[in-house]
């Protein structure tokens, strides 16, 4: 027992600042854990909802089948293997609720740990090693990404110092030991690689220490070679899978809406902690969230380190920093210039508000766009490299000061007195602000009662959860859950979650066109909808709310209750549960008993009118086209529209996709009655023939000549009583007329269905004449009888074109100019009406400008638009400095925002489309404008106009185009009927069905479309071994989203497979097979060296015995 004790107490004197790391973590853990609860919101990876689904996720992490309609990995789903193994073994041990809570408190450590031993390496002190690990512990960076934790940085944490101990050890005594630890360090700590451009701040660590041991040997390049392939291939089973789709998933990510809308703004947050001061404090860009109730989310943090005595010690430490920073130099401890560099480096990067330091991160930005947008989150992507290397040189800034103490009780005071200052400015950690407090939370019982549902039901279905309050894919509770969800994490089929929004186009279109649906209480659409994607489930949870507001669901029930394929299911407490009982698709295969050839696509849209009209329909190449289909994205249109103010026309222009412009027919829709509509108007009189003329509100151009003759009704009536005056009724609007009146355009509103009122009242000093006329209006006309003569009908509404410029639809719109300078409400709509605001008006340009975190938001009420009519939105302006001008349309009838987006930067002209509602019945938007400014980041934006334009849209969407050789049957659909003998689905990857038919036919997998997606067939009479057998069938896109494949007549076996799963698989073995031949070698080393210990052990023995 003795000897216990005394080996105890020499392995506390050797090791107590690991000791005491582990009192500061358990110190930590005992003033933040709540019983029951739950650490869960913000960003948050909880496997433990569900182990077996999150393996396969993992496993076959390069296709996220469970992300909405599926999608290529984005991230690296395949990295968090280990992550999800280490919390399966912890799992046996801890309860479920606490695991993620424990995950984070050993990341941080072993991350303290870490640090102490690579800077006792250099400073062979252990005094000086703990302060230094305290401070990578206490600093507040390392808090604050502690505070909203998500994995992959508190495994980014951990990694940095282990990853660089084994580097550098590698480097110096190249040997199996030494390559087992540092590949086993690279392997554990791969989950950091989750989101990739984390493990690239690591890449620039390794760069910058093996550039700083440069030598030219052929040693050291072998050494160089072999460190770098044991970093590669401890990371080959998600670098490689991951690298597979960068260049795709780089795109999508940047194309997506949130990014579009919040880049700019992100960068200027990244500025206002990017002062001095800031960056020697270590704050960061959390500082500055607020709450729903605009209260700041670190507040107790904000309240902390305002204070004096935190400012000093902070500024202490730096000073001390300083100190060992010039030491390095002067001593030229040419070992430790890496750490130098990237103190430096990562200080330029998170200093972007210092003066010299903010051009030089421009210009990086400038000439570097892929590092500004994989790394817009500088403070999240770079402080804790910043406080490692930070806790380095402090290390030795502190061996400078304590050597000039020879009395060890001076250094003991001052330990004391360093630890204190680090433990005073962490304070809030010990007081329950470690983890953020709004994270901390009891997860209601319902939700596991919904998982057990739903996992009594086929794997392969997908899932609608609502409400979905925006595109900006975060969830808010009213029992205080915030963040990218966590439903999604628990049911073992796919959901249509917003936090997939930004990772695929496919995704965000499929929102759009149901959001539509239901902001119109469309439920015709909305049925389509779900047809289309063939969605299983929709599960209502009226805990879900809009940031602090409670979600009306009114519309949405009305929706449902008017649905023709939803029933409800199951109600758990306020979860009610539908099912879609016409969607017909066993294990994500498809067979549609009609389908349509259309070669169009259409990214954004938020109304799909060809599924409308036509249902489904393949995406092909020489097929009908709908060449306006583009006006229902709600991205800028510009490019395709040309407007003559002069004559008060917008022309469109059409998307051909692959056919020429010479070589089609044009198929119109009826010219039907629109709804509420203005029609154009044109009135002359000249004094001889008074000629008034009533236009449909478009014609088609070819090669600038009309398709057909717009005029509606026409009436002309000679002066022969020599009348001096006119009046005319026409809809009850009424025009006076003299004898000279030169041409005009106005417009009258026509309603469906009733007869045009037109009363001619001819007036002079004798007499008056009047003329009632009561014609009917359109219904469904045929335009045959009005054709150009130019202008072939092939049958029905069917035109041949004879053109050499194509076609153009041009509208005659009654435009509206808001008055710029009478807004209905200008205020500073900043938090907490922080900053000042300014608006001034000139010559109808409205100039905005924001300061000092203020914004500034401008209210125009357009009430006379109504909402069964579609709009082109024109804006016109430049934004000169600071954050672009954004601009939402709110509806005055549904209280909700209808449409927004953020305008471009420098001078910009942009046309964005307001889709009609059919069944929102009244009048009334406003146009808001937001430009917001920050601390460091004032704002200015010139509005000059914004025009209105009604436009027919549901019309105009219809005219199809059709190529000569196309067989305009097909367009309108053909039968399908391919049977599906039998269909499993193995793996999120691999799928095998077999099918009949005495015809050609098509299948679809309900995946996002994919060009790797491969299906090979082999007749059912030949043997699966017979490769030979096996034809590659020809694959197309379904509904604009999903897979197809075309199948020859007979009796099939298919296989379905994602093909770079092989890559994932090869990745893997790669991995494994390096760690298991180092480990091999490392034990056959080890056991060398003991075996020839023993032996020495044995020979010394006996020579002393002989001696003896």
């Amino acid at each position: 027992m003795k000897n216990l004790l005394k080996k105890g107490k020499l392995v506390f004197n050797k090791y107590w600042p690991v000791f005491l790391i582990l009192l500061v973590t358990i110190c930590i853990g005992l003033t933040n854990y709540q019983i029951n609860k739950w650490l869960i919101g913000w960003d948050s990876y909880t496997p433990n909802f569900n182990f077996t689904e999150n393996f396969e996720r993992n496993i076959f992490g390069i296709w996220q089948e469970d992300r909405g309609l599926g999608l290529p990995d984005g991230m690296s789903h395949i990295a968090n293997v280990i992550h999800t193994l280490t919390i399966f073994v912890l799992s046996f041990i801890f309860p479920s609720n606490s695991l993620r809570f424990v995950y984070h408190l050993l990341m941080y450590f072993f991350g303290g740990v870490g640090s102490y031993f690579l800077i006792k390496k250099f400073t062979n002190d252990n005094i000086v090693s703990a302060l230094g690990s305290l401070f990578f512990l206490l600093n507040l960076s390392t808090l604050q990404m502690f505070h909203l934790p998500l994995e992959v940085f508190s495994v980014h944490f951990a990694a940095l110092p282990w990853l660089t101990l084994t580097l550098l050890n590698f480097l110096k005594k190249q040997n199996f030991k030494n390559a087992f630890n540092f590949f086993l360090i690279s392997f554990l700590t791969s989950p950091q690689g989750y989101v990739p451009t984390i493990f690239g701040v690591y890449a620039i660590l390794f760069l910058t220490i093996i550039l700083f041991q440069f030598q030219k040997t052929k040693k050291f390049l072998k050494t160089v070679t072999i460190a770098s392939l044991l970093l590669f291939l401890s990371n080959a089973f998600w670098i490689i899978p991951y690298s597979f789709n960068l260049s795709k998933s780089l795109n999508t990510i940047s194309n997506a809406t949130i990014n579009v809308m919040s880049n700019e703004a992100i960068r200027l947050k990244n500025q206002e902690y990017g002062d001095l001061e800031s960056v020697v404090m270590g704050k960061g860009m959390y500082l500055s969230l607020y709450e729903e109730d605009a209260k700041p989310l670190l507040q107790p943090w904000i309240t902390h380190t305002q204070q004096p005595i935190v400012r000093i010690f902070s500024w202490s430490i730096w000073l001390v920093t300083l100190v060992g920073l010039l030491y390095i130099i002067y001593e030229r401890k040419k070992t430790l210039y890496p750490f130098i560099t990237l103190y430096l480096f990562s200080f330029l990067l998170l200093g972007n508000s210092i003066p010299f330091l903010s051009k030089v991160l421009e210009l990086i930005n400038t000439y570097i766009p892929v590092f500004a947008n994989a790394y817009r989150f500088i403070f999240t992507k770079f402080s804790i490299l910043y406080m490692f290397n930070y806790s380095i040189l402090f290390a030795f800034g502190l061996k400078i000061i304590f050597s000039k103490f020879k009395s060890q009780l001076t250094s003991n005071n001052l330990f004391l007195l360093m630890a204190g200052m680090m433990i005073y400015i962490a304070k809030p950690s010990f007081q329950s602000n470690f983890f953020s407090q709004y994270l901390m939370l009891a997860i209601p019982e319902k939700y596991f009662q919904l998982q057990e549902f739903f996992e009594s039901k086929p794997t392969a279905e997908k899932i609608q959860v609502l409400p979905q309050a925006d595109f900006w894919g975060w969830t808010f509770n009213d029992w205080g859950f915030k963040g990218s969800g966590f439903v999604w994490q628990m049911l073992p089929q796919a959901t249509m979650d917003g936090a997939f929004l930004p990772w695929s186009e496919k995704n965000e279109s499929y929102y759009l066109e149901l959001d539509q649906a239901l902001i119109s209480n469309d439920a015709i659409a909305f049925d389509d909808t779900l047809n289309k994607y063939q969605i299983n489930w929709i599960v209502i949870d009226e805990s879900i709310i809009k940031k602090d507001k409670k979600i009306d669901l009114a519309s949405t029930y009305n929706v449902i209750n008017n649905s023709e394929v939803l029933i409800l299911e199951k109600e758990i407490e306020n979860i009610k549960i539908y099912h879609n009982t016409q969607v017909a698709n066993d294990n994500f295969i498809f067979t549609p008993n009609k389908i349509s050839f259309i070669d169009n696509t259409c990214t954004y849209c938020r109304n799909d009118s060809i599924f409308s009209s036509k249902g489904h329909y393949l995406n092909k190449e020489k097929s009908a086209v709908y060449p306006f289909q583009y006006l229902f994205s709600e991205r800028n249109i510009e490019k395709n529209i040309s407007k003559n103010d002069l004559q008060n026309i917008l022309n469109l222009k059409p998307k051909l996709y692959n056919i020429e412009s010479t070589d089609f027919s044009v198929k119109l829709p009826s010219l039907v009655q629109l709804e509420n509509y203005d029609y154009p108007v044109k009135i002359s009189n000249d004094n001889k023939v008074l000629r008034i003329e009533i236009y449909y509100p478009y014609q088609i151009l070819t090669n600038d000549k009309q398709l057909f003759n717009p005029v509606l009704l026409s009436i002309v009536r000679s002066n022969e009583n020599e009348f001096t005056n006119y009046l005319v009724t026409i809809s009850n609007k009424q025009f006076s007329i003299p004898k000279e009146f030169p041409e005009t355009i106005d417009y009258v509103n026509l309603k469906t269905s009733d007869d045009i009122l037109f009363e001619l009242l001819g007036v002079n000093e004798n007499q008056t004449d009047d003329f009632l006329y009561t014609p009917k209006l359109l219904e469904s006309v045929s335009i045959s009888n009005q054709l150009n003569k130019n202008i072939t009908e092939i049958e029905s509404n069917i035109y041949k074109v004879d053109a050499n410029t194509g076609l153009v639809v041009s509208i005659l719109p009654k435009s509206y100019q808001l008055n710029l300078s009478e807004s209905t409400l200008t205020l500073n709509c900043g938090v907490n009406q922080q900053g000042i605001i300014e608006k001034n008006t000139i010559n109808n340009s409205v100039d905005f400008s924001a300061f000092d975190k203020g914004a500034i938001c401008d209210f125009y009420g357009v009430g006379y638009l109504n909402h069964n009519t579609g709009y082109l939105l024109n804006f016109e302006g430049e934004n000169i400095t600071g954050k672009n001008l954004e601009f939402f349309i709110h509806n005055w009838i549904t209280d909700q925002i209808d449409f927004e987006a953020v305008l471009n930067e420098g001078k910009f002209s942009q046309c964005f489309t307001l889709l009609p509602q059919k069944n929102i019945n009244g009048n009334g938007y406003s146009v808001n404008f937001k430009l917001n400014s920050f601390r460091y980041n004032d704002s200015e934006s010139i509005l000059n106009s914004t025009t209105i334009y009604p436009i027919p849209l549901d019309i105009i969407s219809q005219i199809e185009l059709l190529p000569n050789n196309f067989d305009i049957k097909t367009s309108e659909g053909q039968n399908n009927n391919l049977k599906v003998l039998s269909s499993k689905h193995i793996s999120p990857v691999l799928y095998k069905i077999e099918t009949s038919y005495d015809e050609d036919g098509y299948f679809g997998l309900l995946q996002s479309f994919d060009n790797n997606w491969i299906a090979l067939a082999h007749p059912l009479e030949k043997s699966e071994l017979n490769f030979r057998s096996y034809t590659k069938l020809s694959h197309y896109q379904l509904n604009n989203w999903a897979n197809s494949w075309k199948v020859p007549a007979g009796e099939y076996s298919i296989i379905i497979f994602y093909w770079p799963q092989f890559i994932t698989c090869v990745s893997f073995v790669l991995s494994i097979g390096t760690s298991i031949y180092i480990f091999k070698n490392t034990l056959k080393v080890n056991n060398k060296h003991i075996k020839k210990t023993l032996k020495i052990n044995f020979k010394t023995k006996q020579i002393l015995k002989g001696k003896n």
